[in-house]
């Protein structure tokens, strides 16, 4: 892949002319980071409904919903995640394959530690091109997804859905934080 140098003023987000990317790059990362965004949000719409009703048959029908979009949002988000990782790349190679990257989420033990180490590593590349590391964020979220995947179910429904909430909330932020990391807009946006 050809990186396009510009001669432009210095990049208010502090990355460097040298790591801009063509245009249809950018566009992939940003459109697979909204699409997994929309369908994060409407799965927290369905958890919602899911416990806030009191009819069995909407409870049921939100749960089945729940879990379908869940299965939709693994693809978007496992493309984002690669399409991060490529982005990554442009800073130096990374320790783990794109495959085992993405595939991690799938390995039993493994998916309890693996996509983690690789989502830091990536936030930890973004961030050499980025002023301020924060990488916190990165914490919050595994730590969140963690406990959801395997805590939840031992909840109560009232618990589990705040959780399940939480969750999806930190998995925006940083699927939106490090997204503006590996590719700034062209113009100043609210940092993360």
């Amino acid at each position: 892949m050809q990186h396009e140098l510009s001669s432009s003023a210095p990049d208010p987000f502090g990355v460097p002319a040298s790591f801009e990317t063509p245009a249809p790059a950018r566009d992939r990362l940003r459109t697979l980071a909204n699409v997994t965004i929309v369908a994060l949000a409407l799965q927290a719409l369905c958890a919602v409904i899911g416990v806030a009703s009191l009819d069995p048959v909407v409870t049921h029908h939100a749960t089945v919903a729940r879990i379908v979009i869940f299965y939709f949002t693994a693809f978007p988000f496992l493309s984002w995640f690669g399409a991060a990782y490529d982005d990554a790349l442009r800073h130096g190679p990374l320790s783990q394959s794109k495959n085992l990257t993405v595939g991690g989420f799938f390995i039993p033990v493994y998916n309890m530690v693996g996509p983690f180490l690789a989502a830091r590593e990536i936030w930890q590349r973004a961030s050499r091109a980025f002023v301020g590391g924060r990488e916190w964020i990165v914490w919050i979220w595994w730590g969140l997804w963690v406990v959801r995947n395997y805590a939840g179910p031992f909840l109560g429904p009232v618990t589990h859905m705040l959780l399940e909430l939480a969750a999806i909330s930190a998995a925006v932020v940083f699927v939106r934080a490090l997204t503006l990391r590996l590719r700034p807009p062209s113009r100043p946006v609210t940092e993360f």
